[in-house]
């Protein structure tokens, strides 16, 4: 199967549990992997045999920073499910969220990421 990927996104939210992370807000990565088959699309070179990038980015993005989840497997969980909706010749969905910075007593670098598989 073949794959869309956007890796290295970073978008800044309000996602989280405790009360500084929802009022103040914070960095959240995001890597997706979209399963699909592409084999008109390397043949015909015209977008309609595709799904675009540029579309699932602006749905990763509202949903990153549209209304907030708690946690990060239920934000994971909202993109799946929008870019599953958004086009039926997405088979597979691997999306991976990061938070960049998380709130953890004792450590300033470091950071957490839940990872999401879905198929049809």
């Amino acid at each position: 199967m073949d794959e869309i990927r956007l890796e290295g996104l970073t978008f800044f939210g309000t996602n989280g549990v405790n009360p500084e992370e929802t009022s103040l807000g914070q960095r959240f990565g995001v890597d997706g992997r979209f399963a699909l088959d592409l084999t008109n699309a390397a043949t015909s070179d015209k977008i309609e045999d595709t799904v675009s990038y540029a579309a699932i980015y602006k749905l990763v993005r509202s949903e990153v920073e549209g209304a907030p989840s708690q946690l990060l497997e239920h934000l994971a969980g909202r993109i799946i499910t929008v870019v599953l909706s958004h086009d039926p010749r997405i088979q597979k969905a691997t999306v991976t969220v990061t938070k960049l910075s998380p709130p953890l007593r004792g450590s300033a670098t470091g950071s957490v990421s839940v990872t999401l598989v879905r198929a049809r």
